[in-house]
């Protein structure tokens, strides 16, 4: 069986790394993420969560970020990611800084983060070689029990939950105007 024309236009848009475009509504256009802008994603994901190493690459983490930047912006609205995206994307942003669009950054960044470094652990247990599934380990490592990495998910998890919490007080705290209708903010639907 050949691949149609079709084929090559899905391949093209969703296995061409970084510059994944998608868009859901004419408010979000993602064409590059809310990570990496200076080539140093891996170090950006080490500084939010403390979990994932600088040295790794970003390359291997990308796919989980894209798909954890769109369940974020689905739970606190696409409009509110693209605006901390496109000040992410500026010479304005100060990783440091405590503008009310810096923080809006880094808000959005941390469950992203926490939400992309829990899947990609999960990925990580085995590897995948040509000759199937292998568990590699050094002479000093071991291999953790079931138990753990229940445990480890779990806390990766509630992190994800603790930052996502933030994000709303945050959005709540600040009138953003891009931030979805919830009950908890006291928007309504209009």
């Amino acid at each position: 069986m050949g691949m149609g024309e079709g084929d090559n236009e899905y391949r093209r848009r969703f296995f061409t790394p970084f510059r994944m475009t998608w868009v859901r509504n004419d408010n979000f256009k993602v064409t590059d993420m809310i990570f990496n802008k200076k080539g140093d994603g891996a170090a950006e994901l080490h500084r939010l969560t403390g979990l994932y190493y600088a040295a790794n690459s970003f390359d291997v983490i990308a796919t989980e970020i894209e798909f954890a930047t769109r369940e974020v912006a689905s739970l606190v609205g696409e409009g509110v990611v693209a605006r901390a995206e496109r000040h992410y994307l500026s010479e304005e942003y100060n990783p440091d800084g405590g503008t009310t669009e810096d923080l809006l950054v880094r808000r959005v960044q941390l469950p992203i983060a926490c939400l992309a470094v829990a899947r990609h652990a999960g990925q990580t247990l085995v590897s995948h070689e040509d000759a199937g599934r292998k568990a590699k380990r050094d002479d000093n490592e071991t291999l953790p029990w079931e138990w753990m990495i229940d445990r480890d998910d779990r806390a990766l998890r509630e992190k994800y939950c603790r930052a996502l919490d933030a994000l709303y007080a945050f959005l709540e705290g600040n009138d953003f105007e891009e931030c979805l209708p919830c009950e908890s903010c006291g928007k309504s639907a209009s």
